[in-house]
């Protein structure tokens, strides 16, 4: 892999080069070590950009995409993303991981209640998983007025529904006679 990395592979690159499919391989198949390696050869001026590279963009998804703790905390070390930008990545990818989540806030992410709010108001249906990271982001104490607004008005609203729903269920006498 060093020599690979010698030849050009780099999360800095902005276009594919031949060993760019490596870095690919080892981040599709999270392969930690290879990762590792590639991300301690990197410098933390390409990650303050405007503009990541799609290397780095890619590299910093997948360790919040499949939950991979120890590349999260090596871009951490080498100052390649900041506790906030790994908040935001972690609610992004609604992967939840307790691990990780509090990782980020001992590492001082303050974006915690933006990122609930944010969480919130994006989701007017909810899936499992949506529910599981706004779970995870107030157990560990995050606060949005706006957002337990907009789920307070949502619950009236499903409330009415169910009581709806409720309602039009044909009782057992009436299934009954119609058969």
């Amino acid at each position: 892999m060093i020599t690979i990395i010698q030849c050009g592979a780099h999360l800095n690159s902005f276009s594919p080069s031949p060993s760019y499919s490596c870095l690919v391989t080892a981040v599709k198949e999270n392969n930690t070590n290879m990762i590792l390696l590639m991300i301690s050869h990197e410098d933390k001026t390409i990650f303050t950009r405007e503009r990541k590279p799609a290397n780095a963009t890619f590299t910093i998804d997948s360790a919040f995409y499949y939950k991979n703790i120890a590349v999260v905390e090596a871009l951490m070390e080498k100052q390649l993303i900041t506790p906030n930008y790994g908040l935001k990545k972690y609610t992004y990818w609604k992967k939840p991981s307790q691990e990780i989540l509090q990782y980020l806030i001992s590492k001082g992410a303050t974006n915690l209640n933006e990122q609930l709010k944010k969480q919130v108001k994006i989701n007017q249906t909810f899936t499992d998983s949506q529910i599981q990271i706004i779970q995870s982001v107030c157990e560990v104490g995050a606060y949005s007025e706006e957002g337990l607004q907009y789920l307070e008005e949502n619950r009236k609203l499903l409330e009415s529904v169910i009581n709806l729903i409720k309602k039009n269920k044909p009782n057992e006498t009436k299934s009954i006679d119609n058969k």
